[in-house]
């Protein structure tokens, strides 16, 4: 967590309360946040992010980290123009949302094979490449006794762990 805060990834108001379940909102921000910080620190993604994303697509939150996420491709909403912004993301959803920004920040593709969790039958069809993918690369594993947990609450610790595995992960790949 230290070394994410280092590099800028973790604004101020997501530095307490590790172990609470991260909303969407919150993911959102914490997302756009280290992104912004990978844009800057690399010349070739300048000019990614500038200006506005324009207006939220949403009609129960008008938040910009969301609205760029969402315009970036990286979170869709849960219907009805909703966002649901206080609601909680899964570590399924988690992944995909990780794996929506390895495409968008690195132009990775995302695949990355199966897992062998004895509970991958309860993954979303939509999640498991995303899933699959993230393990092969180190980025999220499972939470003991060969277990993904799916559909587990993720909390804010576990969204800052990954996401710098996502970075640094993916810069190997780029090298």
């Amino acid at each position: 967590v230290s070394e994410a805060i280092e590099l800028d990834f973790v604004p101020s108001e997501l530095q307490k309360s590790y172990q609470s379940s991260i909303t969407r909102k919150e993911f959102c921000t914490l997302i756009i946040h280290s992104m912004r910080a990978i844009i800057d620190s690399d010349p070739d993604l300048e000019g990614r992010m500038d200006g506005s994303p324009g207006a939220s697509p949403f009609t129960d939150v008008d938040d910009e980290n969301v609205t760029w996420a969402y315009y970036l491709g990286i979170v869709s909403g849960v219907g009805n123009s909703q966002f649901n912004p206080n609601g909680y993301f899964s570590r399924q959803e988690a992944a995909k949302i990780l794996a929506n920004m390895a495409k968008e920040v690195f132009d990775q593709e995302i695949s990355g094979g199966t897992t062998a969790f004895y509970d991958a039958g309860q993954m979303a069809d939509w999640a498991a490449p995303a899933i699959g993918f993230l393990y092969k690369h180190g980025i999220m594993s499972g939470v003991g006794d060969n277990q993904f947990a799916p559909l587990n609450s993720y909390t804010r610790e576990q969204s800052i762990i990954t996401l710098l595995r996502t970075y640094k992960a993916l810069v190997d790949l780029l090298e």
